[in-house]
């Protein structure tokens, strides 16, 4: 049986299979991206709960649309290609 988030065994074994991270990101200026982990939670409740919670401080309050909330399945690969590194060439 399945239980957000959970997986509960015959034997009453209760194993955690998904994870919720709360990140909050906003435009600084053109190209600049602020980005903050808030937290990683057990369900989704409990993100929904630090987004209000936030959402009440300095900053949040006024980037409120900032917040995202995504599920992540424990012990899988998230990221699975490469990556590629942009630079400025006038910097």
């Amino acid at each position: 049986m399945t239980v957000e988030g959970y997986v509960i065994t015959a034997r009453m074994k209760i194993t955690m299979t998904t994870v919720f991270l709360v990140q909050h990101a906003y435009e600084l200026k053109e190209s600049y991206e602020s980005v903050k982990i808030i937290g990683v939670y057990a369900s989704w409740a409990s993100a929904e709960l630090a987004v209000a919670r936030l959402s009440l401080q300095p900053g949040f309050q006024d980037t409120h649309e900032g917040f995202s909330i995504d599920a992540y399945k424990i012990d899988e690969d998230h990221w699975i290609e490469g990556f590629v590194t942009p630079y400025d060439k006038d910097a």
